[in-house]
């Protein structure tokens, strides 16, 4: 089998889920030799079998002899691959890698995110004279993406996970490319935790934010937002989930509000593991993801716990930023304009009070979410692409 070798910074990630899956999904079917290369363990969940196929490797000085050797040895693939690095010390690390990749002989090489990690993998796919191939998803393409021209040029084939993303590739090099593809995430449509049991749902009505603690999720407007509802009287609870580096602020913006006995944050800024994050979609009434524009202009695509929610039939009240409006839109959920901190309060309350449009905009979202994220078919067309 062609040994497919999996370049991700960490693994398996608390809120990217969506690469283990990919990878569980890839080694469960048995056509790719996949081996996971991370350079930190991360939080999240995998199974024994993908566990088995992955590595914990980080270039350490201890290193240094044996990558001089390979660069001795390799001096004219040296000599190809410094043209593509944009730093010397970036080149000196791809080299670095290009050496520890040696060891697990891969075919091609596949990196997650347009930023650095795919340059790395682009000069030591390279140097090491292998197709190579990258995924691409939000910031990686609107804030940190590197050298995109070049990779669009080079690699075996882009896939990018969102419309909004694959305009902003399309921007970056004036026109698609044949080797730039659409492929959505995949999740697991059958499992049955997604399906929220009417008879757990919880008095006062929850309302669910889950969503990394970073500005461009736009949490403090569901805060405010929760504050408006508190004032006019309201029975609800507003549970936040997710782990980021925003926990302290927010925290501080509830106490603010004076909000504590009605809005709850979770995790203490290090998040839940996906099984605790369940509960939270089976015992929801409603579903918010405040998405903003950062001021650095980061957005999101079509972000994992949005898109667990339509599986979770959940009715969504979001914005009409980065790629969402492809999963949600009036048919599907609740769009108002970012950083209206009243329009998230009256659609919330709408819904509140509206159980059948509640039942509706869940049930439509539920199969938009089937059709676009069916974890089966997207990793197939992925398995396509590293086998064609």
């Amino acid at each position: 089998m062609k040994k497919v070798l999996y370049f991700v910074p960490q693994f398996p990630g608390l809120t990217e889920t969506f690469i283990e899956r990919e990878v569980s999904k890839l080694v469960g079917h048995n056509k790719l030799d996949v081996t996971v290369f991370s350079l930190e363990k991360g939080l999240g969940e995998t199974n024994a079998g993908v566990e088995a196929k992955t590595v914990y490797r980080r270039l350490s000085v201890v290193d240094v002899p044996a990558v001089l050797l390979f660069a001795i040895k390799h001096a004219g693939a040296l000599v190809r691959g410094f043209g593509l690095a944009p730093r010397v010390w970036q080149f000196a690390k791809a080299v670095g890698y290009a050496k520890l990749f040696t060891e697990y002989g891969p075919n091609h090489i596949h990196a997650h995110f347009l930023s650095e990690p795919s340059t790395l993998v682009m000069i030591a796919a390279n140097i090491l004279n292998v197709p190579y191939s990258i995924s691409a998803h939000a910031r990686d393409v609107f804030v940190d993406g590197e050298l995109v021209a070049k990779k669009v040029e080079s690699a075996k084939f882009i896939a990018v996970c969102n419309k909004k993303a694959l305009d902003g590739v399309a921007a970056e090099i004036g026109g698609l490319r044949l080797n730039v593809v659409l492929v959505h995430h995949g999740i697991d449509t059958a499992q049955t935790y997604f399906a929220g049991d009417v008879g757990q749902k919880a008095s006062p009505p929850m309302v669910f934010v889950g969503s990394r603690l970073v500005e461009k999720k736009g949490i403090e407007y569901a805060i405010e937002a929760a504050k408006l509802l508190k004032d006019k009287g309201l029975a609800f609870e507003l549970h936040i989930v997710g782990p980021g580096p925003l926990y302290q602020k927010l925290a501080d913006t509830i106490k603010s509000l004076g909000v504590g006995d009605v809005v709850f944050i979770h995790g203490e800024g290090k998040g839940l593991p996906h099984a605790q994050v369940r509960e939270f979609f089976k015992k929801a009434a409603i579903f918010v993801h405040s998405s903003v524009e950062s001021v650095d202009g980061d957005t999101d695509g079509i972000p994992n716990f949005v898109a667990e929610a339509a599986l979770a039939k959940l009715p969504i009240v979001t914005t009409h930023v980065g790629s969402i409006t492809e999963l949600i839109d009036d048919t599907s959920g609740i769009l108002v304009e970012q950083k209206d901190s009243a329009a998230l309060a009256n659609a919330i309350e709408t819904l509140l009070g509206n159980a059948n449009l509640r039942n509706r905009l869940g049930d439509v979202a539920y199969q938009k979410a089937v059709e676009l994220f069916d974890l089966e078919k997207n990793v197939g067309e992925l398995e396509k692409l590293f086998l064609s």
